[in-house]
């Protein structure tokens, strides 16, 4: 069962409404929701023969949606308001190509679009694309060439809070199939040279995930083959890391059997995986951030009849502390069912938050209609801080100003309880002592003047510092690049070792000449 080729997806907006957004007889169509995930309209938005498409929403709720089309054409169109515009990008060769798993990521100012291609003559390797766009240009980067076998396997990207990108893939190697990780540093503007084999060599490996939580922590989880069950294999690592950047395994609480598909998230301080099982969606969750597993019961009820995968993507700010989901299983007819706590109960604090809204309208209204009133209350029901405070100035002007304006405001509202009255002559008290200060501070201007002399100067030593900095920065730049490109080569060059021990261990004499042999090819 393919989950990701033309994939459907699941936007939630800023104010609560969700959108399905799916493709079906050569059109695009969009599904409206309320807050409560009740149907409000279907509509089709365009009519279009395509290869792909991918859809993600931006921080003022306008929905983008990239589409290649089967001439070749790049499609970049964007949904606001009930409004659909477009914008034709570039024409791919479709010709000489073959072109699959587009993926659109919006990021303030940035527009992100990977996708795969393959050349129709030697169709067996395949390149993952990155594009880069914002409102001055775009840059086309190549993130990895691979050889994955008959058919191009969905890779899976996600992007941490320092604005890297970390992706997993699949490709062949030793004529089975691996795993393998690789990233792209926002400080260095570039992909990984050396992408890091984390799946086991000796077996083959299938559907791989990646997530970051929100405390940047990469999880990785596929199935593995073994005999002939799949079983997960579950690996985490933090997105800084130490010098060896070790990946830790950790084991999951399930039985032999077939596991496949598996999606992670952060749902309400928990970390969730959703799998399929045969005919049934499972689930396992973690209270410490993936360093141990249990099984979630709650799911045992669950039947995969009517429960599909889709991408889910929002805009919602008070999800943003709370979950984070890029992929998600979910029921959707006349309503959306999704398995998460926090959008399981987000609409019983919205109306939570909307009545203590209400509420302080009505405060502020009240206080708008006192306003002009004149108070008759006896004096002790006007609390005014009469203590002193300890305050020390540096400048007897500013502290002459400070102490004698504090006491004529007290003089004030000694006489009075007549709102306007007392505002009156509190700003022409503020006026006038203002003036009296100004006039006093000016009396010191040669003063001011040696200061702003030393300040120019103390300016111009700071602009020195600031190129010496820029000099240090290159260099750091790039000591970290070789830094980077070192570490990667010696993990692999680890995994290697490790690979080539294992083959020596395991194999017969006989036939360990030939092994080493396929090994080094």
């Amino acid at each position: 069962m393919s989950l990701h080729s033309k994939e459907s997806f699941i936007v939630r907006t800023s104010t609560g409404i969700y959108y399905n957004i799916f493709y079906k007889n050569n059109a695009i169509f969009s599904n409206t929701y309320d807050k409560n995930r009740k149907i409000l309209e279907s509509k089709e938005l365009m009519n279009l023969d395509i290869i792909d498409y991918s859809v993600d929403i931006d921080n003022n709720d306008k929905i983008h949606i990239i589409c290649i089309t089967k001439t070749g054409n790049i499609i970049y169109y964007i949904y606001f308001k009930n409004k659909l515009s477009k914008k034709h990008l570039t024409t791919l060769d479709v010709k000489s190509n073959r072109y699959d798993y587009f993926y659109l990521k919006v990021i303030k100012d940035e527009i992100h679009i990977f996708y795969a291609f393959s050349n129709i003559i030697n169709s067996t390797v395949w390149t993952i694309q990155h594009i880069i766009g914002n409102k001055q240009s775009w840059e086309k980067k190549n993130v990895i060439s691979i050889t994955p076998g008959k058919y191009m396997s969905p890779y899976y990207i996600d992007f941490d809070k320092l604005g890297n990108i970390h992706l997993i893939y699949k490709n062949v190697e030793s004529r089975t199939q691996q795993i393998y990780y690789t990233h792209y540093s926002s400080f260095l503007k570039s992909w990984s040279k050396y992408p890091i084999r984390v799946s086991d060599i000796s077996v083959d490996n299938l559907h791989p995930y990646i997530f970051v939580d929100n405390r940047n922590i990469i999880h990785l989880v596929w199935s593995k083959l073994d005999n002939s069950n799949l079983r997960f294999v579950y690996k985490q690592r933090p997105v800084i890391t130490n010098q060896k950047g070790k990946w830790k395994s950790v084991e999951l609480p399930l039985s032999r059997s077939t596991y496949t598909h598996p999606v992670i998230y952060e749902d309400f301080g928990l970390l969730r995986i959703l799998y399929k099982q045969n005919d049934s969606i499972k689930g396992l969750f973690s209270k410490d951030f993936g360093s141990s597993w249990v099984n979630d019961t709650s799911l045992n009820n669950f039947g995969n009849q009517d429960w599909k995968y889709y991408r889910y993507t929002s805009n919602n700010h008070n999800e943003k502390s709370k979950i984070k989901i890029n992929h998600i299983y979910a029921k959707i007819t006349d309503t959306i069912e999704l398995y998460c706590k926090y959008l399981n109960t987000i609409t019983l604090d919205t109306k939570n938050s909307t009545n203590n809204d209400i509420k302080i309208s009505r405060l502020n209204l009240d206080t708008i209609e006192q306003k002009n009133k004149i108070i008759n209350k006896p004096e002790k029901s006007i609390a005014i801080d009469t203590a002193d405070k300890s305050c020390s100035f540096e400048d007897n002007n500013i502290e002459e100003f400070v102490n004698n304006t504090n006491q004529q405001i007290k003089d004030i509202f000694s006489k009075t309880y007549n709102i306007d009255l007392i505002k009156k002559e509190i700003e022409t008290l503020l006026l006038n002592n203002t003036k009296n200060l100004e006039n006093k501070i000016k009396s010191n201007k040669n003063d001011l003047d040696s200061i702003l002399t030393r300040l120019d100067n103390l300016n111009d030593l700071v602009t020195e510092y600031k190129k010496e900095n820029q000099d240090i920065s290159q260099i750091i730049k790039s000591i970290n690049e070789k830094y980077e490109e070192n570490l990667l080569y010696i993990e692999n060059l680890e995994s290697e070792i490790n690979d080539l021990k294992n083959i020596i261990k395991n194999t017969p004499k006989k036939n360990l000449i030939n092994k080493l042999k396929e090994f080094f090819k």
